[in-house]
Formats: structure tokens, C-alpha cells, sequence
């Protein structure tokens, strides 16, 4: 019994270890590091799967730079989000950093930023997904009018909430 969860275990971090490899091109110490960082958001449920945990991991060291702790905890507030909103987390990885960098924002602002955005869909009825493209298409736009991120989310939100449709 032991030595099948063992194997199991490996069969596991192998599948992670592969997806990292996949999306980062790491090898040698860096992607131990990220084994390692893996191991730890799959120990906390992260991702349902190793794949996806995996995925997720080389999605947030690809688009943030990050590993350890910090790359443990933004997983586990994406695979929340991704049960929450019904989102894919690996994906809505790509899709919140490209919204941070047109934003300036920092990694920092990540977690805050999808709570916003969680909040502002759950209390308008807009989509996750609508609202963060809105964002990110039309922060030219909103930063001319003077808005910040948070603004712009409520007033995307608020208009969706009154039934216009911000998507097109």
C-alpha cells in the first residue's frame, strides 16, 4: 500500500514536473525550484490535478517571475477563483498579468485585483472573464479619463448590472 502511494506520488510530480517543462523551458536547478514549488500548491489542493497544478506553476513563474511561497499562494488564489467564477485558473493566469501590465501594476496588486474583480462580478451578474477583458482592452481609455483599475471595474460592472453590454 505504501509503496503504490509512492508510486503514485511520483507518477504525480512527474506529470507537474512535465508541464513546467512545457511552459517554462526550465531545467536543472530553476525547474527543481519549480518542482519544488509545485509539490508544495499540490499538497494544498491546488489545481484538482497535477497537470493543472503543473500548468499553473509555469503559467505564474512565465508571466510573474515568481517561485516559492509567493508562487504557492497566487495558485491557491487562482484555483479558488477558477471554483468560484468558473474559470480556468492556468488561463486566467495569462489573462490577469496581461491586465497587471497594462495597469503597471505589480505582482503585489495580483490578489487584491481578483478579489475586485470577483466581487464586481458577483454583485453586477458581469462575467469574471467580460470584466477583466474590459478592463485590459479599455485601460487607455479609462486611464485618460482619469480612472484607476478599481474604477474602472465598478463602472464596467455598473453598467452591466443595468443590463448594457460591456463585451463588444
Amino acid at each position: 500500500a505504501v509503496t503504490t502511494a509512492l508510486n503514485k506520488m511520483g507518477e504525480a510530480v512527474n506529470k507537474a514536473t512535465s508541464e513546467i517543462v512545457k511552459g517554462t523551458g526550465k531545467i536543472g536547478n530553476e525547474l527543481r525550484t519549480l518542482e519544488s514549488t509545485a509539490k508544495d500548491a499540490m499538497l494544498q489542493g491546488v489545481g484538482g490535478s497535477a497537470q493543472e497544478a503543473g500548468k499553473i506553476i509555469a503559467n505564474l513563474n512565465t508571466r510573474f517571475g515568481v517561485t516559492g511561497k509567493e508562487a504557492v499562494a497566487l495558485a491557491d488564489s487562482f484555483d479558488q477563483l477558477s471554483h468560484v467564477m468558473g474559470v480556468s485558473a492556468s488561463d486566467s493566469v495569462n489573462s490577469v498579468a496581461d491586465a497587471i501590465k497594462k495597469w503597471g501594476m505589480t505582482t503585489s496588486e495580483t490578489i487584491p485585483l481578483l478579489d475586485k474583480l470577483t466581487v464586481a462580478s458577483q454583485e453586477s451578474g458581469a462575467s469574471f472573464d467580460s470584466l477583466l477583458s474590459g478592463i485590459t482592452s479599455g485601460q487607455a481609455i479609462f486611464s485618460q479619463l482619469g480612472m484607476s483599475v478599481t474604477d474602472s471595474i465598478a463602472f464596467l460592472s455598473s453598467l452591466s448590472a443595468e443590463g448594457i453590454n460591456t463585451e463588444s
